[in-house]
């Protein structure tokens, strides 16, 4: 099941985007044949944070944000740089 009608509401309900902004982000997002949450951010309406923390709190899942965290030495050995 999709979470798309929910994120759309939370995010749109918590005053991160207007309707209007979401829909822009839609069409981007059709047009340019990416995910909505990479229109969402490419378009500067809301940051990869809130919509984790947003999909967190859909899914009763723990989000952790992990951009700009260094990886501990014992993983950066185990993926392929740049990292």
């Amino acid at each position: 099941m999709s979470l798309l009608p929910q994120l759309k509401a939370r995010l749109i309900y918590s005053k991160a985007v207007t309707e209007e902004q979401f829909a822009e982000a839609e069409a981007y997002a059709a047009r340019e044949h990416v995910p909505l949450d990479q229109a969402l951010t490419a378009l500067q309406r809301v940051g990869y944070a809130e919509i984790g923390k947003a999909l967190s709190e859909l899914s009763h899942m723990p989000y952790t944000p992990l951009l700009g965290a260094a990886l501990p030495a014992q993983v950066a050995g185990l993926v392929s740089p740049p990292w």
